[in-house]
């Protein structure tokens, strides 16, 4: 996944609320600040025995890795950008 500006991106394209990605249950996600504004991955929604996770501060060119061991949809947003950076899923199988 890429942050670039104020949207999270999948590798398809999909921007914000319609940025998905599918991943096996112990695989991680690595989020790249491609933009120059600081932004966070925290989220709002995980399955019932996962737990929550929130990246604190990613600067432009850094990066956030979250290993999801538990099956479910997980949703997150930027706490910076809450308007506009929201909704984004990860589906764990």
């Amino acid at each position: 996944m890429t942050i670039n500006d104020n949207n999270f991106v999948d590798p398809n394209g999909g921007m914000n609320a319609n940025a998905t990605v599918t991943i096996a249950s112990g695989q991680a996600v690595r989020w790249t600040n491609n933009g120059a504004l600081v932004h966070t991955v925290t989220s709002t929604s995980v399955p019932a025995g996962a737990t929550a996770f929130d990246s604190g501060n990613i600067g432009a060119g850094a990066t956030f890795d979250q290993t999801f061991p538990v099956a479910g949809t997980y949703t997150y947003r930027c706490e910076l950008h809450p308007q506009e950076m929201l909704g984004a899923t990860v589906i764990v199988t």
